[in-house]
């Protein structure tokens, strides 16, 4: 009887000396829960393990556990040599062969962990299930089919992951499968009750002010066939808030707005404009896909370089291409 792909990559993470866990570039609950999860075992194990991120862990991550494993200095992977690279949550393969394009040392084995619709399923070893709610959900599924104990750390991880795919299971992926894992995970010890607090009751007053003249400025985007709105850097700047207080805003309008398809854009400091997709019948993966981005057909997203946006007369905002300094 052969092995399944999650056993294969139990068998090679039981193996590998080096291994280094990469979290998805948008970093957020799932790709942060699953990876710190399995980093979790991995110390257990005894492996000098580390995590990768593209960005520093926001505040409201702060109750999970190893964050002192995690680096985002790019230039640190130049120091690095991995002989396994597991990837959470990541569709995109170019951020990832980047990632490991800086490694030092041979090229190491790829295990991909995912259930986006848009991963093209990379990797020596890749698990892709488009049909789970959370890619903690899989690492759940890991755990169990490897017959590894779940401590309450990695129950906290895990239930982060499916909390923050979900919504506290409240929008379309919240699934039977969902909340049979947060049961067994809060039985295994998950904090939570202090989980959703922090990643989904922290809103602060400048925050819901400035979620305030998003609501203000709704229009109607005619190429998307979506209610739309956005946030400028200018807006950040006014209300003193961080792309972090804007997390959610798409999964709360498609909760209240009675439109099938919503869109928000923000202006980020990289230059450019993020536009965040959800929906209720349609496919915006496919959207994402065709404009470089990624995600699951219910909700994606990608990032249009070098824009910026501007109001029109009619009460629309439309991109503008920005000079590039």
């Amino acid at each position: 009887m052969g092995y399944s792909v999650l056993e294969q990559m139990h068998e090679k993470l039981i193996a590998a000396e080096r291994p280094l866990l990469v979290a998805d570039e948008r970093l957020d609950g799932d790709s942060l829960g699953s990876a710190l999860a399995v980093a979790d075992y991995l110390v257990q194990l005894g492996k000098p393990v580390k995590i990768f991120l593209s960005e520093p862990i926001p505040e409201k991550y702060r109750l999970l556990p190893h964050q002192d494993l995690c680096f985002f200095e790019a230039e640190e992977l130049e120091k690095i040599s991995a002989d396994v690279v597991v990837s959470f949550d990541c569709s995109d393969v170019e951020y990832v062969e980047k990632v490991i394009g800086r490694l030092s040392g041979i090229k190491p084995i790829v295990l991909n962990i995912d259930h986006h619709i848009t991963n093209p399923k990379f990797g020596h070893l890749y698990f892709v299930d488009i049909k789970a709610p959370a890619t903690c959900e899989i690492v759940h599924r890991f755990f169990k089919e490897n017959k590894i104990e779940i401590n309450h750390e990695v129950a906290t991880c895990l239930f982060c992951g499916l909390i923050f795919d979900t919504t506290a299971f409240s929008n379309d992926a919240t699934s039977a499968v969902a909340l049979i894992s947060a049961s067994e995970l809060l039985l295994a010890g998950a904090r939570g009750g202090e989980a959703i607090r922090l990643l989904l009751k922290n809103r602060s007053i400048p925050a819901l002010r400035l979620w305030g003249i998003a609501l203000e400025r709704l229009w109607f985007h005619e190429e998307y066939q979506a209610i739309a709105t956005c946030i400028t850097l200018n807006d950040f700047e006014t209300f003193e808030v961080n792309e972090e207080d804007v997390d959610g805003l798409s999964n709360f309008l498609q909760s209240v707005v009675d439109h099938d398809t919503i869109c928000v854009m923000r202006e980020n400091k990289g230059g450019g404009v993020k536009v965040s997709l959800r929906t209720h019948n349609g496919d915006v993966a496919a959207i994402a896909r065709a404009n470089g981005g990624g995600g699951h057909t219910k909700a994606a997203g990608f990032t249009v370089p070098n824009t910026r946006l501007i109001p029109s007369d009619n009460g629309a905002w439309k991109l503008e291409p920005q000079a590039i300094l």
